[in-house]
């Protein structure tokens, strides 16, 4: 390679780090925003993050399927993370949780105060098995709440 190519080559390298140096900041700053026509809405994010982190086993995958399924029908109300902790990465961030056992975080909370029929009160835990320690309609219940009151708030 000649001398002068050399230097052909080195101005091209400068002239494309300054393009990315300026479009990089551009593309960030846009990141989130509504792509296509103007005045287009954002996606709206789910009021209710569910964070799950189970083995993916016989005894469990029934949670896994409930879970999937809620969501899948209440996608405005819910959004779904499921942490398979048989898999390393699983196991890794559940470990991150500080959880002693398999269980739901309902926005960032696995303790919830559940409003019975009659004004009556009771605390749930989203820990261990669904329908033994925790049910469905406790789960229900609680995405039902936190909607409700999102809408309250105008969120």
């Amino acid at each position: 390679m000649t001398k002068r190519m050399r230097m052909r080559w080195g101005w091209a390298v400068v002239f494309a780090c300054i393009i990315m140096m300026a479009c990089v900041p551009a593309f960030a700053a846009a990141k989130g925003k509504p792509a296509g026509k103007p005045g287009a809405k954002a996606k709206v994010k789910p009021p209710v993050l569910v964070q799950a982190y189970f083995p993916v086993n016989s005894q469990h995958k029934f949670i896994k399927d409930y879970l999937e399924k809620y969501a899948k029908a209440h996608p405005k109300e819910v959004s779904l993370e499921f942490y398979d902790t048989q898999t390393p990465e699983g196991r890794k961030l559940w470990m991150k949780t500080g959880l002693t056992c398999a269980g739901l975080f309902i926005n960032g909370k696995t303790k919830w105060d559940i409003k019975r029929a009659g004004g009556k009160t009771e605390t749930v835990e989203f820990l261990k098995r669904m329908d033994i320690y925790w049910t469905r309609d406790d789960f229900e219940a609680v995405v039902k709440q936190i909607v409700a009151q999102s809408k309250k708030q105008g969120k």
